[in-house]
């Protein structure tokens, strides 16, 4: 009640205050001319907000927002196109097909993926910072790259996230598709023995989706996907300095390639899963950023596109003739 009150007694002095200054004249009036209230009510013409916004005349936010924005869609949509439909089909294959239980690429580990996998496995299931928080970890590292190279330009910025979001939607729903897809078993479950643990714990383990979703690795192929997108983002940033740009683009891979590392020493990938998802998360970043900055990677004119030209009809004995040429694009 009590705010109310203050809310009425402001706006009655506001109209009080209006009132005793005057009423802003109609457009023709003398400077300083005072009218009745109602005439001049009737004939003040208000600022025109929303007439046409023309360059250089009055107020352009919305007209520049509005272009932004339908700058921003035309070069997305594709792109979240595409990442929808990867993620319906991934979504849609585990609900209607499920994981795999015969392996489709792999039967039994090569020797190599053995030979690492006895090399590299510990006993110890104790994890580091950067095990325990590796997505966050990639998050806050995207965070301050892409803001860190942020130029003065919002709309580049925004592209930057945007890209970024669409490669992470993107390579996780491809890489849990090629999981259930494949079905390999992980390592864990090749060195399961019913004599050692017990016959209920094997069941238990060979009975799980997630001792078949092996190939290849999910937090690899993630890891290589932010560091790849994020390698370009900060190059863009560092063009011209040498030293830098080395430095930076060691530290993100080396960064992804440690994550990687974890997966064989936790016995949770054999090495062909964390170089397959390696390989895949660094095609998946570096693709998703270069589809979006195509006017950065190339300085060659956009090509033209394809034309049919039509000849006017010529007459021929017992008819005519068209003639058409394809003008195709370079």
């Amino acid at each position: 009640m009590k705010s109310r009150f203050h809310a009425i007694t402001l706006c009655a002095l506001v109209a009080a205050t209006s009132l005793a200054a005057g009423v802003s004249p109609a457009v023709g009036d003398e400077p300083g001319t005072r009218r009745p209230l109602l005439e001049a009510a009737r004939s003040t013409q208000l600022p025109d907000w929303q007439g046409p916004l023309t360059p250089g005349a009055g107020f352009h936010f919305a007209g520049d927002a509005e272009g932004w924005l339908r700058s921003f869609w035309d070069k997305h949509r594709w792109h979240l196109l595409t990442t929808f439909l990867m993620v319906e089909t991934d979504y849609q294959y585990a609900r209607q097909v499920g994981t795999s239980r015969s392996p489709l690429l792999f039967g039994d580990p090569t020797g190599v993926d053995s030979s690492v996998d006895n090399a590299l496995h510990a006993d110890d299931t104790s994890l580091n910072f950067i095990e325990n928080n590796k997505t966050n970890l990639l998050r806050a590292l995207a965070l301050g790259s892409i803001f860190g190279s942020h130029n003065g330009s919002w709309g580049e910025t925004a592209d930057d996230w945007m890209g970024l979001i669409e490669a992470e939607k993107f390579n996780t729903a491809s890489t849990g598709l090629v999981k259930r897809i494949v079905g390999r078993r992980r390592p864990a479950l090749d060195r399961a023995d019913a004599s050692e643990i017990g016959q209920s714990e094997y069941d238990s383990i060979q009975s799980s989706d997630s001792g078949h979703l092996s190939f290849y690795s999910a937090a690899t192929s993630e890891a290589f996907t932010y560091c790849s997108y994020l390698d370009l983002v900060v190059g863009r940033r560092l063009e011209g300095h040498r030293g830098w740009r080395i430095a930076t683009g060691v530290g993100l891979y080396s960064l992804a390639g440690y994550i990687g590392y974890t997966r064989l020493r936790q016995g949770e990938h054999y090495l062909t899963d964390v170089l397959a998802g390696a390989a895949a998360g660094t095609f998946v970043g570096r693709g998703f950023y270069k589809a979006n900055h195509r006017d950065e990677s190339s300085d060659d004119p956009p090509p033209k596109e394809s034309r049919f030209h039509f000849s006017p009809p010529i007459p021929v004995p017992g008819g005519g003739m068209v003639s058409m040429t394809i003008e195709l694009g370079r």
